[in-house]
């Protein structure tokens, strides 16, 4: 999995489900972009494919029990990198780290919003 697949999963597991156009819009590409990205996670039995019991024209997408394992190796990896790089610093510097971060992260929002 690359770095674009496991985005697509990790947005889909904070959902649950999604349609396409969620996921165009989470990656800034266009649905037709995608169609090949998500036809290669259900052929590798990461996600599948679904009608919307509410309107049968919608095709949703969702996890597979491979998908959620996937995603949770992936959160896990994620999570240990951080606790390694966070025991270079003392407690101190995580303070700090933690105070820069929230800073760019308001940053971010607001710039966001703002456009």
């Amino acid at each position: 999995l690359d770095k674009r697949d496991l985005s697509i999963i990790s947005f889909i597991a904070e959902k649950q489900a999604v349609i396409m156009r969620d996921i165009a819009d989470f990656l800034s590409a266009p649905v037709s972009t995608l169609t090949g990205i998500v036809d290669r996670l259900v052929e590798k039995k990461y996600l599948n494919r679904f009608y919307s019991s509410q309107d049968r024209r919608i095709v949703k997408v969702k996890l597979t029990e491979t998908g959620r394992l996937a995603f949770e190796n992936y959160q896990d990896s994620k999570e240990r990198m951080g606790s390694i790089m966070l025991a270079a610093l003392s407690e101190d510097e995580q303070d700090k780290l933690i105070d820069l971060l929230e800073t760019i992260s308001s940053q971010i929002k607001n710039n966001v919003l703002m456009s």
